[in-house]
């Protein structure tokens, strides 16, 4: 009972000294650098430093790829058959004879150039301008056109191993020889217009230039002769199949009315938008009552079972009138208590005094047992008329639905008949007004086309070409390399060098800890003090000494994300370092589900932060020598059952605030963040925290979802400490990062004596 206001007193003065200095407003002020980012792309930012960074990291990965593609692209320029192309221009000029003078009738009009030209290219590769073109060249019984020599090293190859046994071209039928001719022609035939005008080149490509100079001469000339054709063909076919389609369209119209205007009379409907309009708002208008009634609904029915089964005033929720005049007689009777406990060391029970005190206390019971039953039967109630009023606003609702989805059935096949009507009367008006215009200008339009140049022999091959190839595969290889390179390092969503940990989390890098050797346990590098991972945390050392104004706190916490990141070498470390330099450090073991600390000092763990914590000792008799200079330890002692609720008790403010006195430091080391509650309690009560992540391991989203759990308990976040660095995987500007710049990198790692 004595412990208990102090512990309020400590509350309030370590809040009133250290409320201005709380991580969460520095990170939000920019104090420690630039503030945490929200997503993956901003965490990369593609700057010149950072994409070099990653070339000359992937560098093998990129030449490789490089190599590849410049092989791959040269094998196959040589191994491919070399083709010539031959060319034709046409143009299609779009002249017409005007017979009428009402535009909208007339057949040609400007604004259909582009559409007409790109129709043109269209037909140059239809199929049956390439069979009209195999007939008239008899190309069927061209041997060499529908079996061609293979002239690569790839077809010779496929040729010697698949075709050793396959029939002579001129022995296959007639059909399937066209097959192929056909295939071929279309396969090797191109069309495109001439920009800004309308002239048509028709290119094909052929292994025989003669050959493709031919073809490409009689795809012209055939598609200008199908031109023709297609222009007197179509006007007649298209008048007679109007003709057709209108007598149809007329009798569907016909029919369709009819229905319309029957079903109308049938079921006497008249115009039910309107009415459709105010359902569908009334209905709308009910959701939401429903929506607002449920939520006052499930919040009465919510505190009304928290106090149903109330026994006494600390179940019943705070505020409210009932809780003031509870609270007053809580007071009252608590000063009659202390009065009576006070008065009983010196007249006996029996006293009349005594039974008069005694008869108050009682009398102010039974007055607090009465105004719960009182808030509990007003809650009750306030419950039940929320899920009357609910139950009202659900049934009106389930009405009101009823009623539109009656109204929109009823006029559900007017509607479709209605509809089809409208549609079969467009349909009609559409054909007759077609029908009429193809019988004033049919046939009028003249054919609009014409060669230009003929194709002439070509006389060098236009592909392949070697050095357009082999800078198109280096260009390839480069592109796909570098996008190799970025994707590995986007999808390695681990944390892995300061930079950017301050860019992620932003709170600064306290501490850069390099990788242990393989060969080397952790305690016989720390006893050399000039190895690499001494020098690094006698720099997380300095840099804790200036992480605040005053200096290093007289007590921080020190965690992780996840277990296994250094978290408890990092504690024992620091508390070393700090011995060193003549103070008087303290360390906790404040880890009450998997301590490690004992282990480590080698030490009994019988008794503990624990058992102080549920009162069983104190914190004077906690304290042990852990065989270091100046560094003392209290261990966490046996693991309870409810680590939490021990950790949230005011008796841990009390301890950090009694160790001030006899420690200059007080370090604790806490479980990792996430899943726990533990480090997130332990925060909230020391002067600081750090947060230690191990390179390369952690995952950016943990630790960051870590960070803002600590900010979140109103934690001063010192800083961090990366674990596990590996200079040589950091890439371009971390070869030399600190360490290695002194000597103090791999080689010497290597020779650190055996443990």
């Amino acid at each position: 009972m004595s412990g208990e206001p102090r512990s309020d007193n400590a509350v309030t003065t370590w809040n009133a000294t250290s409320a201005p200095a709380r991580a969460s407003q520095a990170v939000s002020a920019n104090v420690y650098g630039p503030a945490p980012v929200e997503s993956h792309s901003e965490r990369m930012p593609l700057d010149f430093a950072r994409l070099l960074r990653i070339v000359v990291k992937h560098r093998l990965v990129i030449a490789g790829i490089i190599g590849a593609c410049l092989v791959l692209g040269t094998i196959l320029t040589l191994t491919t058959t070399p083709l010539y192309m031959a060319n034709v221009t046409i143009e299609t000029s779009g002249e017409t004879v005007k017979v009428l003078n009402d535009k909208s009738l007339d057949p040609e009009t400007g604004s259909n150039d582009q559409a007409e030209i790109a129709t043109y290219v269209e037909l140059i590769g239809s199929r049956s301008l390439a069979e009209r073109v195999v007939n008239e060249l008899n190309l069927a019984d061209d041997p060499t056109f529908v079996d061609p020599v293979n002239r690569s090293l790839i077809q010779r190859a496929k040729a010697l191993i698949f075709g050793g046994g396959a029939e002579s071209p001129t022995q296959r039928p007639l059909e399937a020889r066209k097959r192929t001719a056909i295939g071929t022609v279309l396969r090797n035939t191109d069309a495109k217009v001439v920009r800004n005008s309308r002239l048509l080149t028709i290119s094909y490509s052929d292994a025989d230039p003669r050959r493709a100079q031919k073809i490409a001469n009689a795809l012209a000339t055939g598609f200008i002769k199908s031109n023709l054709d297609r222009r007197f063909e179509a006007t007649t076919y298209a008048r007679l199949f109007l003709e057709d389609q209108l007598q149809q369209m007329k009798q569907k119209l016909e029919d369709s009315e009819r229905k319309v205007v029957a079903y109308a009379d049938k079921e006497k409907l008249v115009q039910l938008d309107d009415q459709k309009s105010i359902l569908s708002q009334k209905l709308e208008d009910l959701n939401t009552a429903l929506g607002k009634a449920s939520v006052e609904r499930a919040n009465a029915e919510q505190l009304w079972l928290q106090v149903k089964d109330a026994n006494g005033y600390a179940d019943l929720p705070a505020g409210g009138d009932a809780s003031s005049i509870i609270s007053e007689l809580r007071s009252t009777r608590s000063g009659l208590v202390a009065d009576y406990q006070s008065k009983q060391l010196t007249f006996k029970p029996g006293f009349p005094m005594m039974v008069a005190l005694k008869a108050r206390i009682d009398d102010i019971d039974s007055q607090i047992a009465d105004e719960v039953t009182k808030t509990k039967n007003s809650i009750r109630l306030a419950y039940e008329l929320a899920t009357q009023r609910e139950q009202a606003i659900a049934s009106d609702l389930d009405a009101t639905r009823s009623e539109l989805i009656d109204t929109r059935n009823r006029s559900v096949e007017y509607t479709m008949l209605q509809r089809e009507a409208d549609t079969n009367r467009s349909l009609y008006d559409g054909l007759l007004q077609r029908y009429k215009e193809i019988s004033v200008v049919g046939g009028v339009a003249a054919n609009g086309l014409s060669i230009v140049d003929d194709a002439v022999v070509p006389t060098a091959p236009y592909s392949p070409r070697l050095l357009v190839n082999v800078a198109l595969s280096i260009a390839i290889g480069m592109m796909l390399g570098f996008g190799a390179a970025v994707g590995l390092e986007y999808f390695d969503n681990t944390i892995k060098t300061p930079d950017q940990m301050e860019a992620i989390l932003g709170i600064p890098v306290l501490g850069l800890i390099p990788m242990l050797p393989p060969d080397q346990s952790v305690q016989s590098v720390l006893e050399d003090p000039h190895s690499a991972v001494s020098e690094a945390y006698r720099s997380a050392r300095t840099a804790l000494q200036f992480s605040t104004d005053r200096g290093v706190p007289r007590n921080f916490v020190v965690t992780s994300a996840r277990p296994s990141e250094g978290k408890t070498t990092t504690v024992t470390t620091l508390a070393r370092m700090f011995g060193q330099i003549g103070m008087r450090i303290l360390v906790i073991d404040a880890d009450l589900r998997n301590p490690s600390l004992h282990k480590i000092i080698g030490i009994d763990n019988s008794a503990g932060l624990s058992n102080y914590l549920i009162g069983s000792a104190e914190a004077e008799d906690l304290v042990r020598d852990s065989g270091v200079m100046n560094v003392s330890t209290i261990t966490s002692g046996p693991i309870p059952p409810n680590p939490a609720e021990l950790l949230s008790s005011p008796k841990m403010l009390t301890l950090l605030t009694e160790l001030r006195d006899n420690f200059d430091l007080v370090i604790v080391d806490s479980a990792p963040v996430m899943g726990l509650a533990d480090a997130l309690l332990l925060s909230s009560v020391a002067d600081g925290t750090l947060i230690v992540c191990a390179a390369g391991e952690t995952p950016v989203e943990t630790v960051k979802a870590a960070t803002k759990r600590l900010s979140m308990t109103n934690s001063q976040l010192l800083g961090g400490i990366l674990t596990k660095f590996n200079s040589q995987k950091a890439g371009y500007g971390y070869a030399y990062y600190g360490y290695d710049y002194y000597g103090y990198g791999k080689d010497n790692q290597k020779s650190l004596p055996a443990a």
